[in-house]
């Protein structure tokens, strides 16, 4: 029987490469509602310090794979809220596909989720064209037809 190197370091490869990563960790801790969203957000904002989310830990191999690769990762999904609202099951289920996840039970999405009218506030209205103006690259992007 042939033995297992049991001290194989899959990253060994990329060790070298830490060594001119230069940073101190910075933990922001408080109670609920307490402000340290805010506070993170601002830090970040100056561009002089990165946030880990639990999301860059969990898939801390993949993200280091794709970045070594140079493949370009897809860390988000696209929905729009018509699509909740009439293909509800079928929005659902691509969430759950891109978080991985399995469907755990069989629900009856048009007793959930219920279209709702549009009723603008009168100054949205009154800015309405300026704002789809402004909008008009995401209106795009999502195959908004406006």
């Amino acid at each position: 029987m042939a033995s297992k190197q049991i001290n194989n370091i899959p990253d060994k490869s990329y060790i070298d490469s830490i060594q001119s990563v230069g940073f101190s960790p910075i933990f922001i801790m408080g109670d609920h509602r307490f402000g340290t969203t805010l506070l993170y957000k601002t830090l970040v904002a100056t561009e002089c310090f990165n946030f880990v989310k639990a999301y860059h830990i969990i898939k801390y191999d993949e993200i280091i794979y794709n970045s070594v690769n140079k493949i370009e990762n897809q860390d988000y999904v696209s929905i729009r809220y018509e699509d909740l609202c009439y293909k509800p099951e079928t929005t659902i289920l691509k969430i759950l596909e891109f978080l991985e996840l399995e469907q755990r039970v069989t629900l009856a999405y048009d007793k959930l989720i219920e279209p709702r009218t549009l009723k603008l506030l009168p100054e949205v209205q009154a800015k309405s064209e300026r704002i789809r103006h402004k909008l008009q690259p995401y209106f795009d992007y999502h195959g908004y037809d406006i």
